[in-house]
């Protein structure tokens, strides 16, 4: 089996226009490649792991701020 299976494809790519997608992007990495030899039987989205969320974190941000604020504190915290 000859697969390949490529991350960060976006999501605004229609399936329709999948195939081109790949294509172009193959061209883009590999110019060396004659087009004719980059063929491409079929193209399809694999779908998230169930155990991921749907969505980042709301206040992930905020969290990250809170931790670099942390890490850059030069002074130690005092005793309660």
């Amino acid at each position: 089996r000859n697969n390949l299976r490529l991350r960060g494809v976006p999501e605004s790519v229609l399936h329709m226009d999948l195939q081109a997608y790949i294509r172009g992007l193959l061209r883009d990495y590999a110019p060396d490649i004659p087009a004719d030899m980059l063929l491409i039987d079929r193209v399809h989205r694999v779908p998230k792991p169930r155990h991921l969320p749907d969505s980042t974190p709301h206040y992930f941000h905020i969290k990250e701020l809170v931790l670099r604020a942390c890490c850059n504190k030069s002074t130690p915290h005092e005793e309660y």
